[in-house]
């Protein structure tokens, strides 16, 4: 039979063993040192020069030109990486815009348009208008036609409605064929004949840059036969053509109406009116 004392003792250590076990069971799990945040090119090029200038001024020389080779071949490699995400970002512009464009066409839009022959001056909004330009404004392509029409110089050449759809060019061409002189040879010519008077090209696409607004691309031309600056070949008069032509680009919403203006000579102009009536229209249509 163990002794007072020996059952004593082994009290002692069951009790010393408990209170480990339960230091053990009450101390928390370590927490997970935290990794310092990797260091951007831009950052790490900066420790590196703030290293060459500390050699430098240390007198270190060597060390810092080793430093200073290392900066030059990382900046290389920065140069590197940021052209080759600029390509990234300038092929990923290219697919979105062809994305947009795909998503657009199909899509029906009506103009309507009236194109009109007038001396500058019996438009105050023209008169200072020496060179091909076109502007786009809400204001109603009736009020334009309106106020153009109370001048006796204004004659409307042409009044089409135009339908086509995003991504599709539509042409309007109104005149009359006139003979033109063709180089057949060095010492030859023959005589042919082409269209002169009116010719106007619409092609929207959708605008990438402005929700719900079409780009549209205008090509404005016209032409004159003018008889008494001609020649005469045989039996035939051959007029002069006197043309003007210009390419417009303008941003434009329903409603909104453009104007184009073409110089013809010091005095008269032609003007395009081209009002956008709707960029959807029904199918019914």
């Amino acid at each position: 039979m163990p002794s007072l004392r020996t059952i004593s003792m082994m009290g002692l250590i069951l009790t010393c063993c408990l209170s480990v076990a339960n230091a053990q069971q009450l101390r928390g799990e370590p927490e997970p040192l935290l990794l310092a945040d990797p260091l951007t090119p831009a950052a790490r090029l900066g420790h590196l020069r703030d290293a060459e200038a500390h050699l430098r001024a240390a007198g270190e020389d060597k060390l810092a030109d080793e430093i200073s080779r290392q900066i030059a071949n990382e900046q290389k490699q920065v140069e590197s990486l940021l052209s080759q995400k600029r390509r990234q970002l300038e092929a990923l512009s290219q697919q979105i815009a062809e994305l947009e464009r795909l998503s657009g066409e199909g899509k029906v839009v009506e103009f309507e348009c009236v194109v009109m022959k007038m001396n500058r001056e019996d438009l105050g909004l023209l008169e200072d208008t020496a060179a091909p330009a076109a502007f786009v404004t809400p204001a109603s392509l009736d009020l334009f036609l309106k106020d153009a029409k109370k001048q006796p110089s204004v004659q409307v050449l042409s009044r089409p409605r135009v339908v086509t759809q995003v991504g599709q060019p539509a042409e309007i061409q109104v005149g009359q064929e006139v003979p033109i002189i063709v180089p057949a040879s060095a010492k030859e010519v023959s005589i042919d004949y082409r269209t002169v008077g009116l010719k106007l090209t619409l092609t929207p696409r959708r605008s990438v840059k402005a929700a719900g607004s079409l780009e549209l691309e205008t090509f404005f031309q016209h032409s004159d036969a003018d008889a008494d600056a001609g020649v005469k070949v045989g039996d035939i008069n051959i007029p002069a053509i006197h043309e003007s032509q210009a390419v417009f680009q303008t941003r434009m919403e329903t409603g909104n109406t453009m104007c184009a203006v073409l110089p013809k000579g010091e005095k008269e102009v032609v003007v395009a009116l081209i009002r956008l009536v709707d960029a959807e229209v029904s199918a019914k249509r």
